[in-house]
């Protein structure tokens, strides 16, 4: 039964703090695109619509991935196409696989109980607590230098603000996203990014948050900017905060 997704405030919250400093600073645009993937992603998986990625460069999302069908490719580019924020939504990169189903031999059982949704309060929590970070984060990110995963001294400053605002999220499950820019083998750099969100997550565990924390690895797989410039992959390296779309199940341990 699909649920109506109360559409998540931070896509707006982001897009109106860095457009206000975009003339400015070199962290405006970035911060607009980290605020619509994060809501395009949470938003994807909540809807069940999982099979899409989404990626943002300018306020323009790109999806990709492959649709069981017409109608789940159509239902994810609607439901993105409605964040606050978006512009555009390039769907060229989302394909559509038809799925044929084997006639069954006899009738399947009737499911024993129905599927569990979350209520709309524990929508607008999650959305709640995202909402925290991005303020808290007001454009900042952690970024790295080549090939290191240390944490710096203005790191860990930034860490701290974080962990207060996750006391905001409890029952809620923040993801540790690890990225890389694109120099070296995929391999080394998703090896590379997975150490610089253990980094993290082990200093915000001191913390004894509410929150559960869960670490993913993307290694150079999700660019915020080009590789070919050094101001681009500097951006790539990155750590990015997203609260994931609530469920029935209780949040998975960190991998």
């Amino acid at each position: 039964m699909p649920v109506s997704w109360p559409r998540l405030g931070v896509g707006a919250a982001v897009f109106a703090v860095a457009a206000a400093g975009l003339a400015v600073s070199p962290f405006g645009a970035p911060a607009i695109e980290t605020g619509l993937a994060s809501d395009a992603r949470a938003l994807l998986l909540h809807d069940e619509l999982g099979f899409a990625s989404a990626r943002a460069e300018g306020r323009t999302l790109i999806l990709t991935g492959a649709a069981p069908g017409p109608a789940s490719h159509a239902a994810a580019v609607k439901a993105v196409a409605a964040l606050p924020g978006v512009i555009k939504v390039d769907k060229a990169g989302l394909s559509i696989t038809e799925r044929v189903k084997a006639k069954p031999v006899a009738p399947e059982p009737a499911p024993t109980a129905p599927m569990a949704i979350p209520p709309k309060t524990a929508v607008r929590a999650a959305a709640d607590c995202q909402a925290a970070l991005n303020r808290t984060l007001n454009g900042r990110r952690l970024t790295y230098r080549l090939e290191s995963a240390r944490l710096s001294t203005e790191d860990r400053a930034l860490l701290d603000d974080v962990a207060a605002a996750a006391r905001s999220c409890a029952k809620q499950t923040i993801v540790i996203e690890g990225h890389t820019d694109a120099a070296g083998s995929e391999a080394a750099n998703l090896r590379l990014s997975e150490r610089r969100a253990r980094a993290v997550e082990a200093y915000l565990r001191q913390f004894e948050l509410p929150a559960a924390l869960v670490v993913r690895a993307y290694g150079e797989m999700r660019p915020i900017a080009s590789n070919n410039s050094e101001a681009g992959r500097s951006a790539n390296r990155r750590i990015d905060f997203v609260v994931a779309a609530p469920s029935a199940e209780p949040p998975a341990e960190s991998d």
